[in-house]
């Protein structure tokens, strides 16, 4: 993909899947921006278009989750805008004792608490608000590529058109370099045959490596093919290389299918890509559609501390019996979004 700085970062996975549907004639999907944790706050058939015309404007707002019925949690940033600038905005009202902050980021990840203690001079739906308008930000984008020194601006599926192109001949070159190779080879074994199967075969032991390349190129091989031949050990050229011819043959009718359309190579291609950055795509968050957010959040135990997860765990207003390492039970209500501690101790 090219480096432009109007061109997003798009979802990986996602991109990566558009390649392989465009070599497969199969549906499309274009991806959307991922530029980490976020959401984006337009439905996907406008960012799509976005993809597809390879320009427009698309809108981001910060992860911001009420734990409870005075807590926001501002859990990540925007592409223009960082948690310095929602506190900022929220500063004189953490200096005059109306909102609290803590900065609770750690190695689980980024988590900015704002707290307040008595909603009767600030509510949370103002304290919503001013975060989301000190987080929120636009960016506008234009796709340009280069096609032949000019510039071009152009829609996904031309990028995505040019850069396959560019990866066919590629490949084709590899491959065609590859079959050179092969036919090479198969010619030598074929040379190293005909020599077994002449009436002077028992004698070449005395023959001298010129005398030797005189007889192959007068079975109708190129000098060339008569040199690679006659450079192998004698006792190469007196046992059968039949089998390996076989193998050679297979070798040229399957890169001879790959030049003339390399299209299953290089889904295949796409798809080990996506396999390898699977894992480390999973270990990262990324910007999802504000209309197709989970806000189904959460409870997840783990190592003494109750953590809101939007993902794995249990519902909130559940109970659960915990057990200790000295096999005590102890029964827990999980009553509302706020994470905290608890103590296994049995008095």
């Amino acid at each position: 993909f090219p480096s432009h700085d109007n061109i997003p970062p798009l979802n990986c996975m996602q991109l990566i899947d558009f390649y392989i549907a465009t070599l497969t004639n199969s549906e499309k999907h274009y991806p959307i921006p991922d530029v980490g944790e976020c959401y984006i706050d337009l439905n996907r058939k406008e960012v799509e278009n976005m993809s597809r015309l390879g320009k427009g404007k698309i809108w981001y707002r910060a992860k911001v989750v009420r734990e409870s019925s005075n807590t926001l949690v501002l859990l990540s940033q925007t592409p223009k805008n960082g948690f310095s600038k929602a506190v900022d905005r929220c500063q004189s009202w953490i200096d005059n004792n109306q909102v609290e902050y803590y900065d609770e980021s750690g190695i689980s990840g980024d988590r900015h608490v704002f707290i307040i203690p008595d909603k009767s001079s600030v509510t949370l739906d103002q304290l919503e608000d001013k975060i989301n308008r000190a987080m929120n930000c636009s960016l506008t984008y234009t796709f340009i590529f280069e096609d032949n020194g000019n510039a071009v601006y152009c829609g996904l599926d031309h990028v995505v058109s040019k850069s396959l192109g560019y990866l066919r001949t590629c490949i084709i070159r590899k491959f065609n370099s590859a079959l050179s190779k092969c036919n090479q080879n198969y010619e030598v074994f074929k040379a190293i045959e005909d020599l077994r199967a002449s009436d002077q075969f028992p004698s070449i032991i005395k023959m001298t490596t010129s005398e030797l390349r005189s007889l192959i190129i007068g079975f109708g091989y190129s000098e060339d093919i008569a040199k690679q031949a006659t450079s192998k050990a004698i006792t190469y050229l007196t046992v059968s290389h039949k089998s390996e011819m076989d193998q050679t043959l297979e070798e040229i009718t399957r890169l001879k299918k790959l030049i003339e359309d390399p299209t299953d190579y290089l889904v295949s291609l796409y798809e080990e890509l996506k396999s390898e950055l699977k894992s480390f795509y999973d270990s990262r968050k990324h910007s999802v559609l504000l209309s197709e957010a989970n806000f189904s959040y959460k409870a997840k135990i783990d190592d003494g501390q109750i953590e809101i997860s939007d993902n794995d765990g249990i519902d909130f207003n559940s109970h659960v019996i915990m057990i200790s390492e000295e096999g005590w039970l102890k029964p827990l209500s999980i009553n509302n979004q706020i994470e905290s501690k608890y103590s296994m101790t049995i008095n």
